[in-house]
């Protein structure tokens, strides 16, 4: 009984040591799968901060070009304003000297004085255009005189579309009263006079008004000619018994 008692504790004692060999066999296992999943997102994750370091730097170098190109062309800017400034300047001295040549001039030297009224007020109206244009270009070239300039142009424009809607109210108004006149059997007439002016604008502004106008007489003409109106009313015909 005894020696069956002991190969039994002995065989219990193999089985326990081999389980704990296999065990012991199987956490080394588990542990080198974790360890080489492990490694594998450390080396993915290498990778990534790789390519985004690759591509801050890319970004970075895009950047800093784009910085020099925007820089050079201000400084080009600058020189150009700066030589367009100079040579208003130059300009404004020369008719600054021309003017006082005109003024020193006696009266008996000239011959035409409707030539020299035009020559004075072209000389003035130089002078004006030069010290507007001067005056905006400072204002470009002071700090922030860029952003003010870009409202006063977006007034303008603004301004421009309120006229704009105006012409179009006006247009449609003389749409209506030429409707109207096209009921009654009226024609336009065929001469118009012309307010005789010294100046060419108001003429060339007149005739634009005229051209407006018979613009939209033809527009209405040939708008009427495709829908033509119905009158009276239309009386259905009587019921056949």
């Amino acid at each position: 009984m005894e020696g069956d008692l002991k190969e039994k504790k002995e065989k219990l004692e193999e089985k326990r040591k081999l389980l704990e060999k296999l065990e012991k066999e199987r956490d080394e296992e588990k542990f080198k799968l974790v360890l080489h999943k492990n490694n594998k997102e450390i080396q993915g994750l290498k990778e990534a901060s790789a390519t985004k370091e690759r591509e801050f730097k890319e970004e970075i170098e895009n950047v800093t070009a784009a910085f020099k190109e925007q820089k050079s062309s201000l400084e080009a800017g600058t020189d150009a304003r700066k030589e367009r400034n100079s040579s208003r300047r130059l300009e404004e001295s020369e008719r600054f000297k021309m003017s006082k040549m005109l003024a020193a001039m006696p009266e008996e030297k000239v011959s035409n004085p409707e030539t020299s009224t035009v020559v004075t007020n072209s000389v003035s109206g130089l002078d004006k255009q030069f010290k507007t244009e001067s005056l905006n270009c400072d204002v470009l070239l002071t700090p922030g005189g860029h952003q003010r300039h870009k409202r006063t142009f977006q007034k303008e424009i603004e301004g421009l579309g309120e006229v704009q809607q105006n012409c179009q109210g006006n247009v449609r108004r003389m749409g209506k009263f030429k409707n109207r006149e096209s009921t009654t059997n009226a024609r336009l007439p065929t001469k118009l006079s012309v307010p005789a002016s010294s100046n060419g604008a108001h003429l060339t502004s007149f005739m634009a008004l005229l051209v407006v106008l018979l613009v939209v007489a033809l527009l209405v003409k040939t708008q009427r000619k495709k829908s033509p109106r119905k009158s009276g009313r239309t009386r259905k015909p009587p019921k056949q018994l």
